[in-house]
């Protein structure tokens, strides 16, 4: 995004409560995207990821949207809704029943941990074709995607909220090598996986290890 509009994470901000019956000043050094009680009411805010206008640059206020102080541009009306990313996962199994699972490269988030590999969806990416895609470039491996196998809300970082889609997949081609975020890959039992990054990952390998059809290639 834009670092023009963007606020500094090392910046102290001061916003108003999002509670509309509220609106205290909160002044704070926490990051953008964190979470800051209010010291009158106690509503938890989400300190404002935005200083100024992506439309227009003008500085941002707050203001009344569906029930919810919001980013608004007092200048040219825009609302900036802060929305969740949607991330993308594709889960492939061996004869076995063992989960393809990515260690997470020195250097990338959460280094030295596993996860099923994933990536966020690109900005007019169908949501299929995005599955492919990273999976193809932190494995090596085309796949086919198929049915949705789980969705749930990732919320393990204050400052980032995504939802995740886990789809069920088959091998079509390519050759096992880890690559982008990855420096490992390898297969595991789904009731015994490794050390985990996202607490969601765990839920879908219990998923899988409660499910009769164990050994799905």
């Amino acid at each position: 995004m834009p670092v023009w509009y963007h606020r500094a994470v090392e910046q102290p901000t001061t916003f108003p409560c999002a509670n509309p019956a509220c609106g205290r000043a909160i002044r704070t050094d926490a990051p953008a995207g964190h979470a800051v009680a209010c010291p009158a009411c106690g509503t938890v805010n989400r300190v404002p990821l935005y200083r100024f206008c992506p439309r227009c640059a003008a500085p941002l206020g707050r203001r009344d949207v569906g029930g919810r102080l919001r980013p608004a541009c007092e200048a040219c009306g825009f609302v900036v809704y802060e929305g969740p990313e949607v991330g993308v996962a594709v889960v492939i199994r061996d004869g076995d029943g063992r989960v393809l699972l990515g260690r997470r490269a020195p250097g990338a988030s959460y280094a030295g941990r596993w996860c099923i590999p994933c990536g966020y969806l690109e900005w007019g990416e169908d949501v299929q074709e995005g599955a492919r895609r990273e999976f193809r470039e932190e494995t090596g491996l085309e796949v086919e995607v198929g049915a949705v196998l789980a969705v749930h809300t990732n919320v393990h970082r204050p400052d980032r909220r995504a939802v995740g889609i886990w789809f069920e997949g088959r091998v079509t081609g390519g050759r096992l090598q880890a690559g982008d975020d990855l420096d490992a890959v390898d297969f595991f039992p789904p009731d015994a996986p490794p050390d985990l990054c996202f607490p969601t990952d765990r839920l879908v390998l219990a998923q899988l290890a409660a499910r009769p059809d164990a050994a799905a290639g």
